[in-house]
């Protein structure tokens, strides 16, 4: 949030920080940003302060004239803005966000992996789970650099997209049979889809790499206990390229905002 509070100073906002107040009532401001994602646990903000606050702690002190700006907003935080009667708007609704948020995992991920590979990505065999638009933009950039990619997906309409991408197609439900085969695995499904089963038969010199936010696609516990390389890589952007982030974030808020003006 860093970055993006430094954005909108630059572009001539008026930027203060909440983390500088006992309670929001002592700020009046017109818009009230917070990240992506709004929450991680569905019940605090997400922050790096040590005493993470309530979410219904922070709404029940939102003046109402003040719009709230999130990502990620869940269903129940919804209905506390609305009893609220307080305005918001999910930034990360936002189709050219969710574009930029894609390439911009897939190209933090493409780091990642280079930094821990001991050799170089052309011809490494890269499996990459889920064909959304995060798992979309990975297979297309580790392609464009070489690696032997494939694109797991479960729908045939995304087999023939990923076929027409000139990437290997697999079906998810395969993942059993073929994990065997690659020296990377990428998962960007957010529910179990490397199990403890599937998890035994992937190379103990392979790397898995666990997109999902929630840390759902991958038995975590399951992978430690068999030794598994496993990379747990939520919220990428933001940590390997947070000032492309924060622009790509601020883009979309500020459409947002002349929308509110129109």
């Amino acid at each position: 949030m860093r970055h993006l509070a430094q954005i909108f100073a630059n572009k001539g906002f008026e930027v203060k920080d909440i983390s500088e107040a006992e309670k929001m009532t002592d700020f009046n401001c017109d818009y009230l940003i917070f990240p992506l994602p709004l929450t991680q646990d569905g019940i605090h903000l997400n922050c790096q302060w040590d005493d993470k606050p309530r979410l219904v702690d922070i709404i029940k002190d939102i003046p109402c004239n003040t719009k709230v700006l999130a990502g990620c907003v869940s269903e129940r935080v919804e209905d506390i803005l609305q009893q609220q009667g307080i305005g918001w708007n999910d930034y990360y609704e936002r189709e050219s966000l969710l574009k930029q948020n894609a390439y911009l995992t897939a190209e933090a991920t493409l780091q990642l992996v280079m930094q821990n590979l001991k050799h170089k990505i052309k011809n490494t065999k890269v499996l990459v789970i889920g064909s959304g638009r995060c798992g979309v933009s990975t297979a297309k950039l580790f392609k464009k650099m070489g690696a032997k990619v494939t694109l797991t997906s479960r729908k045939f309409k995304d087999k023939i997209k990923t076929l027409l991408m000139g990437v290997k197609a697999e079906k998810t439900a395969k993942l059993n049979q073929i994990v065997c085969e690659y020296q990377v695995i990428i998962n960007t499904v957010p529910h179990p889809v490397l199990t403890e089963n599937v998890l035994k038969n992937i190379p103990d010199n392979a790397f898995v790499v666990e997109l999902a936010s929630s840390a759902a696609g991958v038995d975590l516990k399951a992978a430690e206990k068999l030794g598994k390389n496993l990379l747990y890589a939520p919220s990428l952007p933001g940590r390997y390229l947070p000032f492309s982030a924060a622009e790509a974030i601020s883009d979309t808020i500020i459409k947002i905002i002349r929308e509110d003006f129109m």
